[in-house]
């Protein structure tokens, strides 16, 4: 996977209360959880995205106050998904 690098003043990491060392995968998180509640992505690509089941991506969301978005789409992938797995 392509990355980049990007600057971060560390005043913008102490508001978040994330320490340096954890600053790529909390940054991350919050894109991810952004593009997510503005219907950028989907359950799934989010998920995917985290490398987390969707309970887990559940509770992040509740963690972090979003409400959860489930569609049509997201029922019909997740249906494709036991139709593949339970074959």
């Amino acid at each position: 996977m392509k990355t980049v690098t990007i600057q971060l003043p560390t005043d913008i990491l102490q508001a978040a209360e994330v320490s340096t060392d954890r600053a790529a995968a909390e940054v991350k998180k919050m894109i991810v959880l952004f593009m997510y509640a503005r219907g950028t992505i989907s359950l799934g690509k989010a998920c995917e995205l985290l490398g987390l089941s969707q309970w887990e991506f559940f509770e992040l969301n509740k963690e972090f106050g979003l409400a959860m978005h489930y569609d049509v789409d997201d029922y019909r992938e997740d249906l494709e998904t036991l139709q593949r797995v339970t074959k």
